[in-house]
């Protein structure tokens, strides 16, 4: 699992390498997915991990991708 997760990130994040360096991009994903195991409230995971991948991608390139 580990193998799949470590080249399934490197994949995507080429695909968002045009608005992020995909290091940059990958670090910000685990962080996350941290966020979101950590979470203790009653809230579905989907809304915790996309509240913050917020707070680490600028909004400004989260409207940008809405857009394609």
């Amino acid at each position: 699992m580990d193998i799949f997760i470590k080249i399934f990130l490197e994949q995507i994040s080429k695909t968002f390498s045009y608005f992020m360096n995909p290091k940059e991009f990958i670090d910000n994903i685990y962080k996350a997915l941290n966020d979101m195991v950590e979470n203790t409230e009653y809230r579905i995971n989907e809304e915790i991990f996309m509240e913050s991948c917020k707070k680490y991608i600028n909004e400004k390139d989260i409207k940008e991708l809405k857009k394609d």
